[in-house]
């Protein structure tokens, strides 16, 4: 529009709709995200924790209840309705909705127990946290985790895996991955999103919800079931 209104180039050369969208071709479709199994989380978690044991909680705690990085910082062990002890998250995730600012509810956590080629791993952080034994970086955010984790040589080599795969890895599949997890459990959607923090609607367009296995484990179970 520029030349047009500008330098008075004749409208004859204006490109219409039609015409803009063949030049332009189909839209690239984008990589998919990609969730990383169980056991490649307890293998990661094994590697790290020699070597840097507060980062290595931070990813206990992201994969254990599928945390915003920054939801850390507001987490506290609370009385339940069953006068049990249990994780809670203080603060919810401040959104724009139409121009207007809106902040999530707090929120009880679940943890889900991860699946090794043995048994399921559950790391009772509960009674960790409640006795201040789980000791944690300086700083927790996504900036910092995703900084410290992509120096991490087992990380960069799942990049390479997944990317070979066609899909992206990024430091936030610790939540697409309790995703996973949360529908090879069986755990409905609205459930899921209930403890992770979001709407249904979010959950099921933005967030990794099966792969590829588990939809395969769950129609060969259904078919044996039958």
């Amino acid at each position: 529009m520029y030349a047009f209104d500008k330098h008075g180039v004749a409208r004859c050369w204006r490109v219409g709709k039609s015409d803009y969208d063949d030049l332009l071709g189909p839209k690239q479709r984008n990589r998919p995200k990609a969730a990383l199994t169980d056991q490649e989380i307890l293998d990661l978690h094994a590697a790290i924790k020699p070597r840097n044991h507060r980062w290595a909680n931070v990813i206990r705690l992201l994969a254990a209840y599928g945390l915003r990085e920054w939801e850390i910082n507001h987490l506290e062990v609370r009385e339940n309705h069953k006068g049990q002890p249990q994780m809670f998250c203080s603060k919810g995730k401040v959104s724009a909705n139409r121009g207007r600012k809106q902040q999530n509810p707090e929120r009880w956590l679940i943890d889900l127990p991860l699946s090794s080629a043995e048994e399921r791993v559950s790391w009772g952080l509960v009674d960790e946290w409640s006795s201040n034994a789980v000791e944690l970086p300086n700083t927790v955010d996504g900036k910092a985790f995703g900084t410290w984790l992509r120096r991490q040589p087992e990380w960069k080599e799942l990049v390479s895996k997944y990317d070979a795969q066609g899909q992206y890895l990024k430091p936030y599949a610790f939540r697409d991955s309790f995703s996973v997890r949360c529908t090879r459990y069986g755990i409905a959607d609205s459930h899921a999103s209930e403890v992770m923090g979001h709407s249904p609607e979010v959950h099921r367009r933005s967030y990794r919800t099966s792969r590829q296995e588990d939809v395969l484990d769950a129609f060969t179970n259904a078919k044996m079931s039958a």
